[in-house]
Formats: structure tokens, sequence, C-alpha cells
């Protein structure tokens, strides 16, 4: 099995639908966590699901340790994907966990006792616990990045979150991941930061289709699917 954050430090860079594109294209019994508050996961997994069925089963209670694992997974419409939604608990669970830093590697430890062939965190932008947990309980860390003046920055910070890991265990691999870029956007990101950071050769282009397929709820198209299923490959 392998644990797989989506994670940026800097937001609208399209790290929800990049998770939830990705699970999709994955092979197996799939997982997928969101430790989100803003919810995009759950939204679309659990788009027909009343807010009732679930929202005192969610991640924060799975993250503070009020339900176990189990008790917060629901099955999707997909027959091979799983779903631990979010709330906007998650909101307030920094100042809840502050003063238990054991939490990130009791929820490692528990999602490891799962059996699915992969899992997927959606974290939040920026940096806090809901962040950190995913980013801990990871084996790899997709950012996608874009072609701007903020990529350097964003991705050294979070090397800086995953180099404080490596003081409690091996380290997650993290994979830069050019997304909504040009195929030359792509290369030139590559070749400028390959020499300090790991680059998918996978990208993602611009193709608007694919926000608008996430805020309806539907698959994207075979022309576009083709691009995470690339990703999906390298990573496996």
């Amino acid at each position: 099995m392998k644990i797989i954050s989506i994670s940026s430090a800097k937001g609208g860079v399209g790290k929800s639908t990049l998770a939830i594109n990705l699970a999709l294209s994955m092979k197996g019994k799939i997982l997928v966590c969101d430790f989100d508050s803003q919810a995009s996961l759950t939204d679309y997994f659990l788009r027909d699901t009343p807010l009732d069925d679930f929202i005192n089963k969610t991640s924060y209670h799975f993250l503070t340790g009020k339900e176990s694992a189990e008790s917060c997974i629901l099955k999707s419409d997909n027959d091979s994907i799983y779903i631990i939604p979010a709330s906007l608990d998650l909101i307030k669970i920094g100042i809840e966990m502050a003063s238990d830093p054991m939490g990130v590697i009791r929820a490692r430890k528990r999602l490891q006792a799962l059996k699915y062939d992969y899992i997927i965190i959606d974290t939040p932008p920026g940096i806090g616990f809901s962040m950190r947990a995913g980013l801990y309980c990871s084996d790899i860390i997709l950012t996608p990045i874009q072609f701007d003046r903020w990529t350097v920055q964003g991705l050294s910070m979070l090397a800086e979150e995953v180099e404080a890991i490596s003081e409690a265990r091996t380290a997650p691999e993290i994979i830069a991941v050019p997304y909504m870029t040009t195929e030359k956007e792509s290369i030139q990101l590559q070749d400028a930061l390959s020499e300090s950071f790991n680059v998918s050769k996978s990208f993602i282009g611009r193709k608007l289709p694919i926000r608008t397929a996430v805020n309806k709820g539907i698959p994207v198209k075979d022309s576009i699917k083709e691009s995470f299923q690339n990703l999906s490959k390298e990573i496996a």
C-alpha cells in the first residue's frame, strides 16, 4: 500500500482536482481522505449523500481520535473508491490538537493498518495541523506547480516541513507535478527545478474542462484522463 498526499503551501493551484482525478485513475481499491475543510473531495465523491449521514464521522473525528478510521469510511458511487469525508470542524482542529503532538503519529499508524492499495489524502493549503498530518502520513507527496514566480518558494516551504518529518521517520518523497501548464512550460519547469526537486515527467495541460467536470461531479473526458493515468503509472 502507498499513502499519497496532494499538498501545496499555496492555494488555488488545482490540488483537489488533482487528488480527485488521480484517485479515479489509480488501479485497485482506493481510499481518499479529505483533510481540507473546503471539502472538495467530499462534495465530488459524496455529492448525493445527505450531510447527516456523515457529519459526525469525518476526518476531523479521525484525526482527533474521537472515531476510528474504519467508522469514518463511506463507500462512494465508484465501486473501487472509498472516502473519509471532511467537514467545517477541520477549521478548529489546529487549536484542539496543539497540545497533542502524537496525533499525527497515531493517524499514520491507523491508516497503515487499513487494507487498501492506495490512500490519497487531500490536504488544505497553508501550513497547519491538517497539512502536517497529511504529510506525516504519506509515503509520497505530490505538489501541483504552475509556471509562476511563487513556485520555488512554495516548494521550499513544503520541503522544510518534510525535513522536520525526517527527524521522526524516513521522510516521504516530494514530487512536483506541472499542473495546468503547456508542454513547453512543463519542460521549462523540469529544467529549472530538477537540480533541487523531483519533478514528474507527466504534466497536466491547460484544459479548463478539468475544473468544470469536478464542479459538476462527472469524470473528465478520456483525452484528458490520459494525463492523469500517465501520472498514476509514474508514481505507482
